[in-house]
C-alpha cells in the first residue's frame, strides 16, 4: 500500500467522526431548546367524575307550616306495639262438612222433575225435585184399609157395648146367669181394644204419608187430577248454595241414593299443611288470617280447629283443619290460600302505612320531622306489607315523628333542591 493511500483512509474516518459529532451536538441544542431546565413535565390533569347518586349527601327538606298544612302533611309519633310470632303455611278452602248436606231420596222411584239446579241459592223446606214411587200407592192403600178397619172395629165396639147393656138388664130380671154378664162385658173390653188398635195403625199410616214421603193422606183421589200429589219431594234440609246436581228428568232413584249437595259457603274450612318444626305453637282455637289471591288486599278470619293425626312423610307437614268465616261468601271451595297462624310469645315492632314510604335512589325513604319546619329523610328496612301495614326493621325508632301523608311533596322538594345545587 502507498502513503497516498493510507493517508486518504485517516482522512475519511475522521469525516465520519465530525459528521457524527455534529449530529450530536444538534439534538443536545434542540433538547435544551425544547425543554425547561428544572421544571418536569407536568402530569396529565385528571378528570372529574360526579360522585353518585347514592353517595350524595341528602339535605334537609325546609317547610313551612303553611306550605305543610297546604300540602296536606300529616305526621304520626312512633310506637312499637307488640307483633305476635306468626306461622306462616298455604293450604287449600274446602266445604264445611258440619254446614253441608247431602241429600238423597226416601223412597225408590223416578224423578219427574227438577226444580233446582247447581249454583242455585235454596232455602230451608224448598222443594229440589219430584219422585214418582210405587211406595206412596202402597201407603195410599195401607192407610185406607186401616181406616176400614178401625170402621169395622167401631161398630163390632157398638154391638158390643149393646150386648153387655142387655145382659147386665137380664141378670137384674135373673134371665141370664153372671156368667153370661161377664162374657159380654170381655167381648166389649175386647172391642174397644180392636177400635184402639184399629186408631194406631191408621195413625202410623197417616203419619207415614205426611212426615215420611210427604204426601197429603186426606187426597187420595188427588193424583188423578194432579201427578204432583203423590209425587214424593225431594227438599232442602237447609238454606245455602246446590253445589251439585246429581240426578235429572226421568232418572231413577234408590233409597239413599244422593240427589243433591247442598252446602252454607259463608263458612268453609281451610286444610293447612303446617311444617313440623311450627306444631308445637299451633293448638285449636289459636286465631288465623286467610289470604287469597283473589282479594289480594284482604284478609280473612278464622280460627284453628283440629289438627290431623299423621304426618306427610313427603314433605314433613301436618294438615291443620282451619273454621274459615265468609259472611257475603266471596270465598269459594277449593281456592289455594295462605294463612298466618299466630304463635306462641311476641315481640315489639314498628307498623307505617304504606304510603309512607317512598322510593329514592334504589332505596326505601321515610321522612322525619326534626324541627317544626325541617325534615330528614331517612332510609329503612321493610317487611313484607300486610293489609297496607309495613313493619319497619330499622332507620327509625319510638318517638320520632314520621310523615305518613304528603310524603311525595318533601321529596319532590328534596330533589328540586338536588337538581339546583347540581
Amino acid at each position: 500500500m502507498t502513503q497516498k493511500n493510507i493517508f486518504s483512509d485517516e482522512t475519511a474516518r475522521l469525516q465520519m467522526m465530525v459528521v457524527g459529532l455534529a449530529v450530536a451536538v444538534a439534538a443536545l441544542v434542540a433538547y435544551i431548546v425544547l425543554s425547561k431546565p428544572g421544571e418536569p413535565p407536568a402530569p396529565p390533569a385528571p378528570q372529574e367524575t360526579a360522585p353518585p347518586a347514592a353517595a350524595r349527601p341528602r339535605s334537609r327538606i325546609v317547610l313551612s307550616a303553611a306550605a305543610q298544612q297546604e300540602a296536606g302533611i300529616q305526621l304520626t309519633v312512633l310506637s312499637p306495639r307488640t307483633e305476635r310470632s306468626t306461622i306462616q303455611a298455604n293450604g287449600q278452602l274446602v266445604l264445611n262438612e258440619n254446614e253441608t248436606w247431602h241429600v238423597g231420596s226416601l223412597v225408590e222411584g223416578k224423578v219427574t222433575e227438577v226444580r233446582a239446579n247447581a249454583g242455585d241459592r235454596v232455602r230451608k223446606g224448598q222443594v229440589l225435585a219430584l219422585v214418582h214411587s210405587h211406595a206412596v200407592h202402597e201407603t195410599r192403600a195401607a192407610y185406607a184399609q186401616a181406616l176400614a178397619e178401625l170402621d169395622r172395629a167401631k161398630a163390632a165396639r157398638e154391638l158390643a157395648r149393646r150386648s153387655a147393656a142387655r145382659a147386665d138388664r137380664l141378670f137384674r130380671l135373673q134371665a141370664v146367669s153372671q156368667e153370661q154378664v161377664d162374657s159380654a162385658n170381655n167381648d166389649l173390653r175386647a172391642a174397644e181394644t180392636g177400635v184402639e188398635k184399629a186408631a194406631a195403625d191408621v195413625e202410623k199410616e197417616r203419619r207415614h204419608l205426611i212426615e215420611f214421603l210427604e204426601v197429603n193422606p186426606d187426597t187420595p183421589h188427588a193424583a188423578a187430577e194432579s201427578p204432583e200429589a203423590d209425587s214424593v219431594p225431594i227438599k232442602a234440609p237447609s238454606s245455602g248454595t246446590v253445589i251439585r246436581r246429581l240426578v235429572s228428568s226421568g232418572s231413577v232413584l234408590s233409597v239413599g241414593q244422593e240427589a243433591y249437595t247442598i252446602s252454607n259457603l259463608s263458612s268453609l274450612w281451610l286444610i293447612a299443611a303446617v311444617n313440623e318444626a311450627d306444631l308445637a305453637a299451633v293448638h285449636p282455637g289459636v286465631a288465623a288470617r286467610i289470604s287469597v289471591r283473589a282479594y289480594p288486599n284482604r284478609t280473612f278470619a278464622g280460627r284453628v280447629l283440629q289438627l290431623g293425626e299423621e304426618m306427610d312423610p313427603a314433605t314433613r307437614s301436618l294438615k291443620v283443619r282451619i273454621a274459615v268465616a265468609s259472611p257475603s261468601e266471596e270465598l269459594k271451595p277449593e281456592m289455594f290460600a295462605q294463612v298466618e297462624i299466630d304463635g306462641a310469645g311476641g315481640r315489639p315492632a314498628i307498623h307505617l302505612p304504606e304510603t309512607s314510604l317512598e322510593d329514592i335512589d334504589g332505596e326505601r325513604v321515610v321522612f322525619v320531622q326534626t324541627s317544626a319546619d325541617s325534615f330528614e329523610p331517612r332510609t329503612v328496612k321493610t317487611a313484607p306489607a300486610t293489609a297496607g301495614l309495613v313493619e319497619v326493621v330499622s332507620g327509625v325508632t319510638a318517638g320520632e315523628k314520621v310523615v305518613t301523608k304528603g310524603a311525595f311533596i318533601l321529596k319532590s322538594e328534596m330533589l328540586k333542591s338536588r337538581l339546583q345545587g347540581d
